[in-house]
């Protein structure tokens, strides 16, 4: 991880001051780990989202009668979320990797 930050404040400090480009590139990747703050606006589009998407599970599981319609409907849409929340998993193991490299560096610093 950090060689990402060592080539990138090579490339940036080709003409000015190596220290300062290196914290830029690091500040930058730990922005990017961290992730976006989100806000009321991302609730209310992650609630439409599930709206949206469990009408569509209820109208594609209607013809189904009975219980059988229930466990259907049910079973698309655990498969659904868990599919999105392992896909959430991958992408954030990159990003514990770096707070964890924040951690160690404050630790040494401190």
């Amino acid at each position: 991880m950090l060689q990402e930050v060592e080539e990138e404040s090579e490339a940036e400090a080709a003409t000015g001051d190596v220290e300062a480009a290196a914290h830029h590139a690091y500040e930058r990747h730990l922005a990017d780990a961290s992730g976006k703050l989100e806000g009321i606006s991302a609730l209310g589009r992650k609630a439409a989202a599930g709206i949206v998407i469990g009408g569509a599970i209820g109208i594609g599981t209607a013809p189904i009668a009975g219980p059988l319609g229930i466990v259907a409907s049910t079973g698309v849409s655990v498969a659904l979320a868990t599919i999105t929340d392992v896909r959430t998993l991958i992408r954030q193991r990159r990003s514990r990797g770096w707070v964890s490299v924040h951690h160690k560096i404050m630790e040494v610093a401190g």
